[in-house]
């Protein structure tokens, strides 16, 4: 399971608004458990800007210079996604992005609501409780909790 800060070291172009401080301001599961539910998230999100950039490689190689320059100037156009928060909130994920199409709308709709049947700690199945706080656990972790 990757932690939060490889997360960001994977995905630096997302996190790029407050990277000197993003360890620090992302304030996702320190835990862990939805991690894998963020890291696929954030793959999704990076796909398009990481296809563009693959292609102008290619064209490069290639010595397709017209190609690379028109490539170029579309991904230097794009308003690309960027990561405004990440957040537990009422027991499940939240996640704030700028310049998101409706397809990253709806990954991003899709990973929170699988966050509310995925343990916030392990990442196993797990489901909302509610307590002194509102949690996602699994049996296991619920017990174990002051919720």
């Amino acid at each position: 399971m990757l932690t939060r800060n490889e997360i960001i070291d994977k995905f630096p172009s997302l996190f790029r608004l407050k990277t000197e401080n993003a360890y620090n301001w992302c304030g996702f599961s320190s835990t862990g458990g939805w991690n894998n539910i963020i890291y696929c998230l954030c793959r999704y999100i990076d796909y398009d800007r990481a296809e563009l950039e693959n292609k102008i490689q290619r064209a490069n190689s290639k010595n397709d210079l017209k190609t690379a320059e028109i490539l170029q100037a579309q991904y230097d156009n794009s308003a690309w996604p960027t990561i405004g928060q990440i957040k537990e909130k009422y027991g499940t994920l939240r996640f704030y992005a700028d310049h998101t199409t409706t397809a990253e709308d709806n990954y991003i709709e899709f990973a929170e609501s699988m966050s509310g049947v995925t343990c916030e700690v392990c990442g196993n199945p797990g489901e909302i409780r509610r307590g002194s706080w509102i949690v996602t656990r699994c049996d296991e972790h619920a017990k174990n909790s002051d919720s």
